[in-house]
């Protein structure tokens, strides 16, 4: 408008200085007029129209922009048809009064933005303004410039102010905009939800109140070395307090540039990235853990090729003295001295090679979570009396002294069997880790409301570093340099056993070469008012006849020649069906079969043998590798009177035939067999698995 003002000055001064000669040319002649009119048409070059007209209305001449703009011919002007209120549109004959009513008051009209009317209809907006030149001939100039490209403009402008408003407001994004002081102009609705702050509040200076505290003055100093060096710049994961909860704010502000390339402000959107943050932290601890889980699987990796090559060693070294000693029986002439000590070297190393056995069934129970106690009252003296008796050969070959220290009537409510178990292994690593000459102390006792089972030795003793990671799986010592024999599990399956029992196991030492002492708390029992001891062979129970049913053929003639040596009279088969057809004429006195069999199973085998005269009411017993407490429950299920596991104990098994022989009918049936009585000693069966 301003600019327009301007211009309307300049062509008012121009009019009046053509109005001027355009009058003088008016009173000379005719050729005068057409050089006054020509001289009138020097300002058709420019971008106004210029018109002469009267105070009458009628427009006596005009440019060629003039008649470009009111749409009319140059013939209408020299014939005096063209008439100045003609070409006012309909709504705006007020402002015509109004100008006529200026010119004649002040001898002009300050311009005015109006609309002529084309013949074809067509509007065609304008700023109009109006000089009279002569007030005695009523002479006024008119002068017209075209605001159609301007209205367009505006227009344009106003649909894109429009646009941005509806894109801001609907925009998932904040937006916002600031000057060079750091002063906000504008933000959109999405700003003042994202940071929490009203959107009158955000204008000035009150946008920084959103950022968090302790942010405010780095942000700020990150903005001034962006206007400073006219560079945009990012917001990253910024934290805002929205609602008294801290956000995560993320954008970008580039620079605007003036007409002449000035900077003059900043417009820019943010975005809340909380939910991709916390996903990128999750991701990284995710990361983390997959890195940590990767390193200890591959530590796992590591240890379980350890421990196989380990497993190896164990398992093949007891194999070593089995074989050479069977080998040299096989060669040595009856009664060679040698003999004796080859049958000690077979049962000392093939008993170790069961231990191991064992341990490994204990191992994969532990991993899974899948041992169970077999509670009963408990003696602990009678459990470190049975670990004394199991470990004085050991002891002697080492060349220790075992002491025993006891103090009876001491109860736990517990597993006999794994009690023992604990015991044993805390005695041998004892021995394994105390020199020839040294001593080694067990103990039981009572303290406070506990029952506590101490092993003590003069041994190699325990660097402190490795006390603290001693009960876990794979950690074995080293004697002398060189790593210590055995799996690595003894302790830990100590530590898993008495946790088992409601209790707790810990190890200390003075530090390497001043021994070491390991003691296992567990919680005091009462002792049972009648207490079920271990059948054990008497001289009710004589020789026994026994169907021995195995399919392996050495196991089926080692089994068979030993109990024959025990004294009983021995019918062999090596399958179901041969043992069904031995019942069909003979009666035995025992049962002895195996589980795992071609054809028919030991189950099958079992529930047909009842039905036959050879085979109803004679006691059986399950003799078997399959070592799992499930196999012992099932086989007790399908009839089985005891369940032995291999490889067996042949004097407990002896006592246990000799026991059942010399009960009266029905009872070992009633009492439940040798493998779940809970007395101690070395008639005791083998436990179950």
């Amino acid at each position: 408008m301003r600019l327009l003002a301007i211009a309307a000055r300049r062509v008012r001064r121009l009019g009046r200085s053509l109005a001027r000669r355009l009058e003088a040319g008016l009173a000379r002649s005719s050729r005068s007029r057409r050089k006054s009119s020509a001289l009138f048409r020097l300002a058709e070059g420019n971008v106004v129209g210029l018109a002469l007209a009267d105070q009458a209305g009628r427009i006596r001449d005009a440019n060629d922009e003039f008649l470009r703009i009111v749409g009319r011919a140059r013939a209408e002007v020299e014939a005096g048809r063209l008439r100045w209120d003609d070409l006012t549109a309909a709504e705006y004959p007020s402002l015509d009064e109004g100008a006529i009513a200026s010119l004649q008051g002040r001898g002009a009209v300050p311009p005015v933005e109006q609309a002529y009317l084309r013949p074809d209809g067509t509007r065609v907006p304008v700023l109009l303004g109006a000089v009279l030149l002569d007030r005695r001939s009523g002479t006024v100039l008119a002068i017209a410039v075209d605001l159609t490209k301007r209205k367009r403009a505006e227009k344009a402008l106003r649909e894109s102010e429009e646009r941005f408003r509806t894109l801001a407001a609907s925009a998932p994004i904040g937006i916002f905009e600031m000057d060079l002081q750091g002063r906000c102009s504008f933000v959109n609705q999405r700003w003042s939800e994202l940071t929490g702050m009203p959107l009158e509040e955000a204008l000035g200076e009150g946008w920084i109140r959103t950022f968090a505290p302790e942010q405010r003055e780095a942000f700020l100093a990150r903005w001034r070395e962006a206007v400073a060096g006219r560079r945009p710049f990012a917001l990253e994961n910024v934290v805002v307090v929205v609602r008294g909860q801290r956000r995560r704010i993320s954008g970008k502000a580039a620079p605007v540039l003036g007409s002449r390339g000035e900077l003059t402000g900043y417009v820019g959107t943010v975005e809340d990235v909380t939910v991709q943050w916390q996903a990128e932290e999750e991701r990284g601890r995710l990361l983390a853990a997959e890195r940590e889980a990767r390193a200890e699987a591959q530590e796992a990796s590591r240890s379980k090729d350890q421990f196989l090559a380990v497993l190896s060693h164990e398992l093949r070294n007891p194999l070593t003295p089995i074989l050479s000693g069977a080998e040299l029986l096989r060669r040595l002439p009856p009664g060679d001295p040698r003999a004796q000590r080859a049958v000690e070297a077979i049962d000392r190393n093939a008993r170790l090679q069961a231990r191991l056995v064992d341990d490994l069934l204990d191992l994969s129970r532990v991993a899974r979570g899948k041992v169970r106690l077999n509670r009963a009252p408990v003696s602990l003296d009678a459990v470190v009396r049975a670990a004394v008796q199991s470990s004085e050969a050991a002891a002697a070959a080492n060349g220790l002294r075992l002491d025993a220290v006891l103090e009876p009537g001491v109860w736990v409510d517990g597993d006999f069997d794994r009690l023992l178990q604990v015991a044993l292994n805390l005695l041998s690593n004892a021995i394994k880790f105390t020199r020839s000459g040294g001593h080694v102390r067990i103990r039981c006792s009572r303290e406070g409301a506990s029952a506590r089972l101490e092993v003590e030795d003069d041994g190699i003793g325990i660097d402190s570093g490795r006390l603290a990671g001693l009960f876990q799986m794979f950690q074995q010592g080293e004697i002398g340099g060189r790593r210590a024999s055995g799996l690595g599990i003894g302790l830990a399956l100590v530590k898993s056993i008495a946790e088992l029992h409601g209790g707790s196991a810990r190890a200390e030492s003075h530090g390497t070469g001043r021994g070491a002492r390991f003691a296992i708390e567990l919680p005091l029992g009462t002792a049972p008012e009648v207490r079920l001891e271990a059948l054990r062979g008497s001289a009710a129970g004589g020789p026994a006849r026994v169907l021995l049913l195995e399919d392996n053929p050495d196991t089926r003639a080692m089994l068979s020649e030993a109990l024959d040596e025990f004294g009983h009279q021995v019918s062999v088969a090596a399958s179901g069906e041969e043992a069904l057809a031995l019942l069909e004429h003979e009666r035995p006195d025992i049962i002895l079969a195996d589980i795992g069999l071609p054809g028919i199973d030991g189950y099958e085998f079992l529930l047909r043998a009842r039905h036959l005269p050879g085979g109803r009411g004679v006691p059986a017993f399950a003799v078997t590798a399959f070592a799992e407490r499930r196999d012992a429950e099932r086989a007790r299920a399908a009839g089985f009177e005891a369940h032995f596991v291999k490889p067996l104990d042949l004097s407990a098994l002896d006592e246990q035939i000799r026991a059942r022989v010399g009960a009266e009918p029905g009872r070992a049936a009633e009492e439940g067999g040798g493998a779940w009585t809970s007395g101690p000693g070395p008639a005791q069966a083998p436990r179950e698995r």
